[in-house]
């Protein structure tokens, strides 16, 4: 199996000892990502959470706080009810406990990688890996502890996900402008032919 990988995996491995060879440098593709802090983590916990939302540019507000908010709320006291509720050694407590660290070891490794090596590697869109461990986190935060918490809180995160995603389908289209510059091109084309 290690060989039949190694095999698909090579051509990208010699294209990447070519382009290295060429004098293609990391720095040139990935110079313009900032090194994170408080705030990319906070961004990047919100995008974890957020049901149907994203913004569209950086002009659109990071998150729908009135669904954000009591999510991150309701996820934390489920956290703390299983912490509370799980013994030393038990067999669920040990694979919360794998799944977390799926979760936390990526960030954890990007975040502090950031700072030490040359250029930064943060980028909400580059720790999708997490994304899945995230998700069993929070299903199994929210479904093993007290049975009558666990119907509340999975009926609020559904409703609060049905209110995020009534706002994210009425709200208004908006075009950027960097949509409007196809428009403009095709406009000067038929003038200069």
């Amino acid at each position: 199996m290690a060989a039949i990988v190694g095999a698909l995996f090579s051509p990208w491995a010699f294209a990447v000892i070519s382009a290295a060879r060429r004098g293609s440098e990391i720095a040139q593709n990935i110079s313009w990502i900032e090194r994170p802090g408080p705030s990319q983590l906070w961004v990047f916990l919100i995008d974890l959470i957020e049901p149907f939302y994203y913004p569209g540019s950086n002009l659109d507000p990071n998150s729908i706080y009135t669904v954000s908010i009591p999510l991150l709320f309701i996820i934390f006291i489920a956290g703390l009810l299983f912490a509370i509720g799980q013994r030393s050694g038990d067999q669920q407590k040990n694979k919360t406990t794998l799944v977390a660290a799926f979760f936390v070891v990526p960030i954890v490794s990007a975040f502090v990688l950031s700072w030490i090596m040359p250029q930064s590697i943060w980028g909400t869109r580059h720790l999708i890996v997490v994304m899945a461990p995230a998700a069993l986190l929070v299903s199994i935060l929210c479904t093993e502890i007290v049975h009558k918490f666990s119907v509340a809180a999975v009926t609020t995160v559904i409703l609060f996900s049905a209110y995020s995603f009534f706002l994210v389908s009425v709200a208004p289209d908006r075009s950027y402008i960097w949509c409007s510059w196809k428009q403009w091109q095709r406009i000067l084309n038929h003038l200069n032919p």
